[in-house]
Formats: structure tokens, C-alpha cells, sequence
């Protein structure tokens, strides 16, 4: 017979082996692993690529994530879930700004037990493209620098869009005939904020000294151009003299050697918008219109004209707003608004000029000493012109004697500055119809000089010299400005507000509208 101490060693010998036998069976599986077909990736910016994954999970495969420091990542076909071997694809859309990165990847097992891996990215800049002349249409990618090989041509009937972040580069040397870009179909060139396209000189040429050099032939709209949108795009250092090679002297928009503008719209049934865009370092007009219905609203313009030329020029045939602009030292009008010159006098030219700002004008011009500084309406164009803040220009608003000014021309509210006593004298010019008190002239804000400083947040207007802006050397840019409306300007509250202006255009199935009138005087509110 066994003894009691052996009956109780067997006892504690059992109970030993089966609680070995429990921690045995609880041990938990080992972690999932991750083996990618890539451990490193290398591509060019906004570009993409993917890696696949081979997971093995003895606690059952669960899920798989994936982030990145910069870039995009996207997770798909995820095989083998609740199984001990699953798969998985990892997309990644590199960033614009060539870097350094890194994507971790995770994958999970059913005990959420968790196992990650790196795999390096090395971003580099996406090469130019180098284009031929001749005929372009279809899309150009996002963040991507175009070389003109010469002159290029948007065929009639076709198309081309052109991505935010795009830089086109027209290597002009300002002799005639140089390339230019030519829409006879249609051009939706659609920047953003942050990334606006830029059609432009290579870096080298963007300098002051070429300012008003005109090296290249600028953006030309045939008359079988048919839509033509603008949004976040600038045009910079056009203005080479046109030559009978380029389209834009065989469709008749130029005579030979004329000075080509920025910008050109000659369709007279055609859509224009321009929004949010920057004309700037023109050697004549930053751009002319003639015909067709416009919305050019929230643009700048900068420096446009060497000795002559407005900044925006429309012509016979013309209907549409021009609203919320800001344009800066142009040689000759702000705007000029005239019903001939076109190829058509009918429609009969139709602007509501309203809520733009205007500085520095006039100045450069040598034509002719008796107009031109801020806005001009001639020979039979009508609107309305409310609401505009015109500060140091050689001339304020300048209406013709064969204007459609009696029944058909509304204006007033406007606001008018001059630091220089031969500016004060000229807020109405004698050249013109207008005078003090007429139509609703007497809710302007113009008195003598230094009267009704629009007090702008970062732009001083009381050291203006007139001498000085009416230099052709030795310009420089504009530089960071802010015509925001500080809360002590005379320009709240002083505009007029309800009155109608143009409907909206559908093109390319993009709506676009023409932005109210404000109660505030020029361009921009207060902050």
C-alpha cells in the first residue's frame, strides 16, 4: 500500500505536468511577417507606384495599413484574411516636392499582434518636356514644366487643359516673329491658388531689365476660339513684335512688327473668364478683347505697357463684367472700353466696370498728354463704372463725347487719391464729358491732394512720384503689397451696392459667376 507522502507526490507530479501542459497550449503564435517585392521605391514627383506584400500570420492574418511622411498611400486586395498567409498591394502617389520619404506598413493578426516594415522613397523632380512646335491638344500634367520648341497651336476644334503647377516657357529673345501660343480651339488653363500656371520666360530671362523687353509672342485667341478659360494663370514678358510667320499676323489681330499683347481674345460669339490670374511685364496691352462675352474678375495686373498700352483693352462686340481687379503702374488706362476696333459693332460693347483698383497709371504713355491713367469709355461702348478706388493716376475716369454716355453710361461712387496737386485737378479730366456732380458723381470720394487716402494695409500712396513712374528703366516689381482696406479707410461703406450686373457662363461644364458688387470702394475689403 502506498504511503500518504507518495499519494501526495504523485498528486503534485500530475498537477505540475498538467499545468505545464496549459502554458503550453496558451503561448501565443508568433507575429505576423511582411516581405514587400520592394524595399525601396524611386519615382518622380506626382507619380505613382506600388508595392505587394507576401504576409504570413500564424495567428490568422487580420489586416494590413500603410502611411506615409509624405506623399499618398492607398491600401488594396487584401487576400487571406482569417487564414496564416494573406497579401495585400500598397499604391503610393509621390508628393510635388522631390524628397526623401518613407511608408511604414503594418500588418495585424487576430491577437492584434502587430508586425511593421519601412520602405524608402526617393523623390526626384519630374524632368521638363520638351514640345515641338506645331499643333498641342489633350491635357498637360499637374506640376510639370513644358519647353516650347517654338510656336504652338491649339487646333480649331480641339482642346487642351492645362493642370495646376504647370510652367510653359517660351525662350524668346524679343525679335519679330517670335513663337506664341495660339488658341483657334479652346484653352482651359485651371491653376489653383498654390499652384497657379505660369506661362513665362526661362528663370535667367525674368528679370527687371526685361520688363518691358517683350521677348516672346504671348497667349493669341483666333476667332474660331470658342471658350477660354483662365483661372489661376499668370502671363509674364510678352510683347515681341509679330512677324507673317506667326498665326496671330495671318489672322489679322497684328499688323507686321506691331508689339504683340499678353493676352488676345478675338472670337466674337467666344467665352471668356479670367479669374484669380496675373498679367504682368507686357510691352504693350496686358491683354485686348475683341468681342465675345467676358467675366475678368480678381486678377492683377502689373507693369503692363512700355510707352503705351492698357492693361485691359476690349473693344467692339464686347459684353461682360470687369470687377475686383488690381492693377498696378500701367503705361497707359487701367481699362479702356471702346465699340470699334473689332470686326463687329454689334453687340454693341457692354462693360460694368466695378470694384477694381487702380494705381500709378497713365504715366508712361507718350501719345498723348491730354488722357489716359484709369478708366477710359469711347466711341458708343456704355456700362456701368461704380465703386472703383483710382489712386495717383494721371486721369480719372475719362468719358468721350461719342461715348453712349447720356443714355447709357452709369457712374459715380468711385473713389479718387492723388499725393501730387496736378492730380487732384485732373479726377475729372477736361478731355472728357464727366464732371463733378454729374449722373451720380456726387457720392465720389474726391477732394484736393492727399485727400482720401484709401489706407491701404501695405502700400504707402503718399510717396508717389510722378517722375518717377513715368520711367521705362530702371522699373522695378511691385513687391509684396496688401490693398486690403485698413478699418480706417474712407472706402467702407462708400460703394454702391444691388445694382445689376452679368449672369453666370457655363463652359467646359464649369460654372462660373460674376461675384456682387460690394459696399466697400476698389478691389478689396477690409481684412
Amino acid at each position: 500500500m502506498k504511503t500518504l507522502s507518495q499519494l501526495l507526490s504523485t498528486g503534485v507530479f500530475a498537477g505540475l505536468l498538467i499545468l505545464s501542459s496549459c502554458k503550453k497550449d496558451d503561448a501565443p503564435p508568433p507575429a505576423p511577417q511582411v516581405t514587400p517585392d520592394k524595399t525601396s521605391l524611386a519615382i518622380v514627383t506626382d507619380a505613382s507606384d506600388k508595392v505587394e506584400l507576401t504576409i504570413v500570420a500564424p495567428g490568422k492574418f487580420s489586416d494590413v495599413t500603410a502611411t506615409a511622411d509624405q506623399g499618398t498611400v492607398i491600401v488594396s486586395n487584401i487576400t487571406g484574411t482569417g487564414t496564416s498567409t494573406g497579401g495585400a498591394e500598397v499604391s503610393y502617389i509621390a508628393p510635388s516636392a522631390a524628397g526623401n520619404y518613407t511608408i511604414t506598413i503594418t500588418a495585424i493578426d487576430a491577437g492584434k499582434q502587430t508586425s511593421s516594415i519601412t520602405v524608402g522613397v526617393a523623390v526626384t523632380t519630374k524632368p521638363p518636356v520638351n514640345v515641338p512646335a506645331g499643333d498641342v491638344s489633350g491635357t498637360w500634367l499637374k506640376n510639370t514644366t513644358y519647353i516650347a520648341q517654338g510656336s504652338l497651336t491649339v487646333p480649331a476644334g480641339q482642346s487642351l487643359t492645362i493642370q495646376e503647377g504647370v510652367t510653359v516657357i517660351f525662350d524668346g529673345d524679343g525679335s519679330q516673329g517670335s513663337a506664341e501660343f495660339v488658341v483657334k480651339g479652346n484653352l482651359y488653363s485651371i491653376g489653383t491658388k498654390d499652384k497657379p500656371v505660369l506661362f513665362t520666360l526661362p528663370v535667367a530671362k525674368r528679370t527687371t531689365a526685361n520688363i518691358f523687353a517683350g521677348l516672346w509672342g504671348g497667349v493669341q485667341a483666333t476667332t474660331t476660339c470658342t471658350e477660354m478659360v483662365l483661372q489661376y494663370t499668370n502671363i509674364e514678358y510678352a510683347g515681341a513684335p509679330a512677324g507673317a510667320a506667326n498665326v496671330s499676323q495671318q489672322a489679322g489681330i497684328y499688323t507686321d512688327g506691331a508689339s504683340r499683347y499678353g493676352l488676345a481674345f478675338t472670337s466674337n460669339t467666344g467665352k471668356l473668364v479670367m479669374q484669380n490670374s496675373r498679367i504682368a511685364y507686357t510691352k504693350d496691352d496686358g491683354m485686348r478683347v475683341l468681342g465675345g462675352t467676358v467675366i475678368i474678375t480678381n486678377n492683377v495686373y502689373e507693369l503692363c505697357g512700355s510707352t503705351g498700352g492698357e492693361a485691359i483693352n476690349i473693344k467692339s462686340g464686347t459684353t461682360g463684367d470687369v470687377a475686383y481687379n488690381v492693377i498696378f503702374s500701367t503705361a497707359t488706362n487701367g481699362m479702356k472700353i471702346s465699340n470699334v476696333s473689332g470686326t463687329a459693332t454689334t453687340p454693341q460693347t457692354n462693360i460694368n466696370t466695378f470694384n477694381n483698383t487702380i494705381i500709378n497709371s497713365g504715366y508712361r504713355q507718350t501719345a498723348t498728354s491730354a488722357h489716359g491713367g484709369s478708366i477710359n469709355y469711347e466711341k458708343g461702348a456704355r456700362g456701368q463704372i461704380y465703386n472703383n478706388a483710382i489712386v495717383n493716376c494721371k486721369f480719372g475716369t475719362r468719358i468721350t463725347s461719342d461715348a453712349d454716355y447720356a443714355t447709357n453710361i452709369y457712374v459715380g461712387y468711385n473713389l479718387y487719391y492723388g499725393s501730387e496737386s496736378g492730380i487732384s485737378t485732373q479726377f475729372y479730366p477736361g478731355s472728357g464729358v464727366i464732371k463733378s456732380g454729374d449722373k451720380e458723381t456726387s457720392h465720389d470720394l474726391a477732394g484736393n491732394s492727399g485727400d482720401n487716402d484709401p489706407k491701404f494695409v501695405n502700400f504707402a500712396v503718399s510717396t508717389f512720384a510722378s517722375a518717377t513712374a513715368a520711367n521705362t528703366t530702371g522699373v522695378n516689381f511691385m513687391g509684396t503689397t496688401d490693398y486690403h482696406l485698413q478699418s480706417a479707410s474712407p472706402a467702407l461703406n462708400k460703394g454702391k451696392s444691388g445694382f445689376t450686373v452679368g449672369s453666370s457662363m457655363t463652359i467646359n461644364g464649369n460654372t462660373y459667376t460674376v461675384p456682387a458688387p460690394s459696399s466697400y470702394i476698389g478691389a478689396m475689403p477690409a481684412n
